[in-house]
């Protein structure tokens, strides 16, 4: 999104993805889509979008989501067909995101991280645990590559890549229970209590909430949002 100004007028232009996707997408507190272009207004709510609890982009900008049980479904886009799946193979997670070369990255059950390559091809290919990964409940990739999880107490913490190790990412503010970094690196989080988002800033810092961004369980960024200070 643009801002322009002019004397007191402010013109938004919001700039959606190459694919014509909402810059944000997420999942609701009843398992159903919804989307924002902006961060004024409310979500748009996507009909017949149940039942999912944690959502991922693809490259190709179809959705990847986590079923109610733990299997992974796709959806062509937010506004377009219904969920299809579960697809084989694909238990037991319960958060999924995408790196950067398209490898599917998840959280399985037992709060490791997995992982497995994505193609319309080998999309039955099995999950493979990542090495000393253990201790995090949700998960996203900056974009220069590092990978942040979110603890159960909705702490952060941080990794250089697949072969590395955790270390803590120190925050102060809200805990949060996921979270979506958008390309130009800034990161939303959803508050654990208040179940709406907050952007945390160059300083650590969790900001207030959001006026109008509650109540979603779970967000993933197709582009960038613009953000009012």
């Amino acid at each position: 999104m643009w801002r322009i100004v002019v004397a007191t007028l402010i013109i938004q232009v919001t700039i959606r993805s190459a694919h014509g996707i909402a810059p944000m997408v997420g999942v609701d507190c009843k398992d159903k889509l919804v989307t924002r272009d902006s961060m004024l207004g409310s979500w748009t709510k996507i009909g017949g979008s149940c039942c999912i609890k944690s959502i991922g982009i693809l490259k190709d900008e179809s959705l990847v989501g986590v079923g109610d049980d733990d299997q992974l479904y796709t959806k062509a886009s937010p506004n377009v067909g219904d969920w299809e799946g579960p697809l084989p193979d694909t238990c037991c997670v319960k958060d999924v995101t995408v790196m950067e070369d398209g490898t599917l990255l998840g959280v399985n059950t037992d709060d490791k991280l997995v992982t497995r390559p994505w193609t319309r091809t080998t999309e039955q290919s099995a999950w493979t645990e990542v090495p000393q990964s253990k201790g995090v409940v949700a998960v996203d990739v900056y974009p220069d590559g590092r990978i942040f999880g979110v603890t159960k107490e909705g702490t952060l913490k941080v990794r250089e890549d697949l072969d590395s190790k955790w270390k803590t990412y120190k925050t102060e503010g809200t805990n949060v229970k996921d979270i979506a970094i958008q390309r130009n690196g800034i990161m939303f989080g959803i508050g654990k209590k208040s179940k709406a988002l907050h952007v945390l800033d160059k300083e650590g810092v969790w900001g207030k909430e959001i006026e109008k961004t509650d109540c979603v369980q779970s967000i993933a960024s197709a582009s960038n949002l613009d953000i009012y200070d």
